[in-house]
C-alpha cells in the first residue's frame, strides 16, 4: 500500500489516500499535478476505490487548494522540481563568453587597427549581429558598412569582398540571412581585440636594434587599398591627372596621388594602401621601399599631409597650392 497525506495548519483538514502499487497510477498522476498547480481535482479514477480512505469528505473536488495553503502545510510533492530539470534550460548569452570587446567607433577612430576591406565588412556584420549572438542580413551589414567607409570602388566591390568571408567567417541560415561560423567568430574576435587568429600581435613588435650599420631592414608589406583611379562624368583618370601635372619628384608624385584619392574622390581621407596601389595600377617603378615612413616625413617636414584619426592622412592646404603650383608650371612649359 502507498499513501499520500495532506494537512493544513489552520482549521486543520486532513486528506489521506491509501492504494496500490498497480491501481491508481494515472489518478495519482492528476491528483499531484493538480495539488501543485492549485487545479480543482476530479477524482473519477478513484470515486469506486474501496480501499482509499478519504476523511472529512467523499470527494477531492469539492475542495480546491490555494498556494498559500500548500506553503503552509506539511504535505510535499517533487513534482515541481521534476518540471525545472526537464525543462530546456535557456542558451548561454554567447557575449558573456567572449569577454570585452572595443565599441565599434573606437575601431573606425583608432590610429593602428588596419584590416582589409573583407575584413572591415565581417567587423561590421559582427557588430550587427550583436556581437555574433544574432542573424543579420547582407543589405544591413552592407549599409553600416558603407555609410562609414564608402567610396566608389568599396561601393563597387561590395559583393566581391562579401563572398570571400563564405570561406572561413560566415554561413547562410536562409535567403538573405546568415551567421558567423564558430571558427569565424573566433577570427573577427582576435581581430577586433588586436590579435590574428593564430594569437599573436596584430601590430608587429619593435624590430631589435643590431650593431651591424650594414644590415638591411626588412619592408613591412603593405595591404593594398583599392580607390576608384579611372575617369568619370566629372573628373579625369589618375594616370591623366598625372600627365597635367609632371610632378618631378616622387614626393610631388605622392602628393598628387594623395589629392586624387582624398579630394576627388571625396572621402575622409587617404591610406599607405591607395598610394600603394597607384603606384602598382599605373606601373610606376619609382615606388618609395618605406612608403608610410615616406608619407610621415613629407608630413613633417614640407607640411603638405596631416594625420587622420583612421591611420591615414589627410591633404592640407599648403599641399594644394603646391599642386596648384605644379599645375601653372605644366602650362607655362616650365
Amino acid at each position: 500500500m502507498n499513501t499520500i497525506k495532506f494537512r493544513k495548519n489552520e482549521a486543520e483538514t486532513s486528506y489521506e489516500i491509501s492504494f496500490t502499487d498497480d491501481v491508481g497510477k494515472d489518478g495519482i498522476k492528476e491528483l499531484v499535478a493538480a495539488i501543485a498547480n492549485n487545479k480543482a481535482i476530479s477524482v473519477s479514477p478513484f470515486e469506486n476505490a474501496s480501499y482509499l480512505s478519504l476523511p472529512h469528505t467523499s470527494r477531492i473536488n469539492e475542495t480546491t487548494i490555494s498556494n498559500n495553503e500548500i506553503e503552509n502545510s506539511e504535505w510535499q510533492t517533487n513534482v515541481e522540481q521534476q518540471e525545472a530539470t526537464l525543462a530546456p534550460r535557456p542558451s548561454q548569452n554567447m557575449s558573456s563568453s567572449i569577454g570585452e570587446v572595443p565599441h565599434v567607433n573606437d575601431l573606425e577612430n583608432s590610429t593602428v587597427f588596419e584590416c582589409s576591406e573583407s575584413e572591415w565588412i565581417s567587423v561590421y556584420a559582427f557588430y550587427e549581429s550583436e556581437q555574433g549572438t544574432k542573424t543579420f542580413s547582407q543589405d544591413s551589414v552592407k549599409e553600416r558598412y558603407l555609410k562609414k567607409r564608402k567610396t566608389p570602388s568599396r561601393q563597387r566591390n561590395f559583393l566581391r569582398e562579401w563572398k570571400k568571408l563564405f570561406s572561413e567567417t560566415i554561413q547562410t541560415v536562409n535567403e538573405n540571412e546568415f551567421k558567423f561560423k564558430p571558427s569565424g567568430l573566433e577570427k573577427i574576435l582576435s581581430l577586433i581585440k588586436g590579435e590574428r587568429s593564430n594569437g599573436r600581435p596584430f601590430k608587429s613588435p619593435k624590430k631589435k636594434t643590431t650593431a651591424s650599420s650594414n644590415r638591411k631592414t626588412s619592408v613591412k608589406p603593405v595591404e593594398i587599398m583599392e580607390f576608384d583611379i579611372f575617369k568619370g562624368e566629372s573628373k579625369t583618370s589618375l594616370e591623366e591627372f598625372l600627365k597635367q601635372h609632371q610632378p618631378s619628384t616622387s614626393s610631388e608624385k605622392i602628393l598628387l596621388i594623395a589629392y586624387y584619392a582624398h579630394i576627388i574622390n571625396n572621402t575622409d581621407s587617404f591610406l599607405e594602401g591607395n598610394i600603394d596601389y597607384a603606384f602598382r595600377a599605373l606601373n610606376m617603378k619609382d615606388r618609395p621601399n618605406h612608403l608610410r615612413q615616406t608619407i610621415n616625413n613629407i608630413k613633417n617636414t614640407k607640411k603638405w599631409f596631416k594625420d587622420h584619426p583612421n591611420g591615414g592622412w589627410t591633404v592640407e592646404r599648403v599641399g594644394e597650392i603646391h599642386i596648384d603650383r605644379l599645375r601653372m608650371e605644366e602650362k607655362d612649359g616650365r
